[in-house]
């Protein structure tokens, strides 16, 4: 028998935290497989570096978090954010 998470059978929690601040707390159903995505309105912080944590756990309370470092650049002028 393979692998399986507990997350196969119930989903996932995930929260998404900018530095110390949550930002979103969302729930993914199992036909995610654990695949998700997030989009972060960067218009809402100041320029600056940043460390976007992401942590995860499934319906049996088993959890993982994992942090990457973000730089915030909006640009004032035309109202993009830089990289756009």
């Amino acid at each position: 028998e393979g692998a399986r998470g507990y997350g196969d059978e119930a989903g996932y929690g995930v929260r998404y935290y900018l530095d110390e601040t949550l930002v979103s707390e969302e729930f993914y159903d199992k036909k995610c497989e654990g695949r998700f995505t997030y989009s972060l309105d960067t218009y809402s912080y100041p320029d600056g570096e940043y460390t976007l944590y992401v942590g995860m756990c499934d319906h049996h309370q088993h959890a993982t978090s994992r942090g990457y470092k973000v730089s915030i650049q909006n640009d004032t002028v035309s109202g993009s954010t830089s990289g756009d």
